[in-house]
């Protein structure tokens, strides 16, 4: 089964190993819900996130797991097996929800279908599906997130309810900020990385959202970059909040200075996603966790 799953071509030994670790169970009664977006070509990432946060935190939360739309047949069957009782939606499920939703939008539709990017799923498809099925506090994960002890902070932050972001070591954003500070002079929160949150999906601001885009859409298409078009979105709604969206301390970190004792869970993203096998996979099978990848 695991040519089916299309693993990277860049891949350590141990890549695939994370489909012979037992399962586990989601609670859907729990007290949140667990969102993860992915796709095809991040589908092992995803086990091994997702597969280090069960072991390190001895949490069983409702996990939504969000399908880009690529996700394989034998890929779907996988998330069932493995993480029994969680809830995958399909893109096409999805697709007419969060149509409806943004049928006044136009320029949130426009980025979510007309001039499809894939995250916008992590801004509009999660947030949505979430409060239409009555979820009031979620915490949201990027696929290329791997953890590599009790995430305690994130723990601490979960068992209040209370909300919190991953931060950035730069600004994070999709244009500028003095270019950005002339159409978005409410947008003061910067170094928002949204590959780790605890939120609550009612700070979503579609009405806020859609003028903001209208406007970035205005903008030369070579000042824009549009794999952070989401994440500047998440930064606009937390500026509103800036009490309540807290950044995690530096334990929750990108992968720059290496990971260290000191280190709960590090976002491999982008150009850095190698490191996500040759580092974050090597340390995690070189400790207590590779007891569980078998023999």
């Amino acid at each position: 089964m695991a040519p089916e799953c299309c693993p990277p071509k860049c891949e350590s030994a141990d890549f695939r190993r994370i489909i012979d670790t037992p399962a586990v169970s989601c609670d859907n009664s729990g007290s949140f819900g667990l969102h993860v977006l992915t796709c095809r070509r991040d589908f092992y990432f995803a086990f091994w996130c997702l597969k280090s946060l069960w072991y390190f935190s001895d949490i069983q939360p409702r996990l939504v797991v969000h399908d880009d739309g690529t996700l394989t047949e034998a890929q779907l069957e996988l998330f069932g097996e493995h993480f029994r009782g969680c809830r995958v939606v399909l893109r096409s499920e999805s697709d007419e929800l969060v149509g409806a939703t943004l049928s006044d939008y136009h320029h949130a539709r426009r980025y979510r279908f007309d001039d499809h990017h894939p995250l916008s799923l992590k801004l509009f498809d999660i947030n949505i599906i979430a409060k239409e099925e009555y979820e009031e506090y979620i915490v949201v994960l990027d696929s290329d997130v791997v953890f590599f002890s009790e995430p305690r902070e994130l723990l601490g932050n979960i068992s209040r309810k209370t909300t919190c972001v991953m931060a950035d070591v730069g600004h994070g954003l999709a244009v500028h900020p003095p270019r950005l500070a002339e159409f978005a002079p409410d947008l003061t929160r910067s170094r928002v990385n949204t590959g780790i949150m605890a939120i609550y999906p009612a700070v979503l601001d579609l009405a806020r959202i859609d003028r903001f885009l209208g406007n970035l859409f205005r903008c030369k298409p070579e000042h824009v970059d549009r794999a952070l078009i989401e994440q500047t979105c998440y930064a606009l709604l937390f500026s509103g909040h800036q009490e309540e969206y807290r950044f995690l301390s530096r334990a929750y970190h990108l992968p720059f200075w290496g990971v260290g004792n000191w280190t709960q869970a590090c976002h491999y993203f982008g150009e850095t996603k190698p490191l996500f096998q040759f580092q974050g996979i090597q340390r995690l099978v070189r400790g207590s966790f590779g007891s569980r990848l078998g023999s």
